[in-house]
C-alpha cells in the first residue's frame, strides 16, 4: 500500500500543471464605431466618434472634436439577450434600455430613442431604433 501511495504522489508532483482557463470575453475596453444606424439609415453623428470606452459602470464617447461625453451604465449579462442600461441614476428609470451581443471582437448594441428595450438587433426604416456595431481596438504592445 505504501508503494502505491508513493507512486501516486510521485506522478502527481511530476504531472504538468493545468493551464489557466482562458478568460471569458468582456465588453470592457476601447471600441471603434464601425456602423451606426438610426431608423435604418446611417447616423450622421458616426463620423465624429473617435472611440468608445466601456467600463463596468461608464460608457464614454471620445469625439474627434475633443468633446467627450459619458453616461452611467448598468449591465445585465444573464438576460437573454444580455442587456445594458444607459443613464442609470439611483432611484430613477434608465434613459435607454439596450440589448447587446458580443461576438469575438465585435460588439453590437441596440436601443430605441424612446427608451423601450428592443427585442431584436434591427433598425427598421423610419423607426427610432439605434443599432451600433463596434470593433475592439487592439492595444499596441511595447
Amino acid at each position: 500500500m505504501n508503494t502505491t501511495l508513493l507512486l501516486s504522489l510521485a506522478f502527481a508532483t511530476s504531472a504538468p500543471a493545468l493551464k489557466d482557463t482562458p478568460k471569458e470575453p468582456t465588453v470592457f475596453g476601447e471600441w471603434a464605431l464601425v456602423e451606426s444606424l438610426l431608423g435604418g439609415q446611417p447616423d450622421k453623428a458616426q463620423p465624429t466618434v473617435e472611440k468608445i470606452v466601456i467600463t463596468e459602470n461608464k460608457w464614454i464617447i471620445y469625439r474627434v472634436s475633443n468633446l467627450t461625453t459619458s453616461t452611467d451604465i448598468a449591465f445585465h449579462p444573464k438576460a437573454t439577450p444580455p442587456q445594458l442600461d444607459f443613464g442609470v441614476i439611483s432611484g430613477k428609470p434608465p434613459c435607454s434600455q439596450c440589448i447587446y451581443k458580443l461576438d469575438g471582437d465585435t460588439l453590437t448594441v441596440c436601443y430605441t430613442v424612446s427608451g423601450e428595450r428592443p427585442g431584436q438587433f434591427v433598425s427598421p426604416p423610419g423607426s427610432q431604433t439605434q443599432l451600433l456595431t463596434l470593433k475592439r481596438l487592439k492595444k499596441n504592445k511595447p
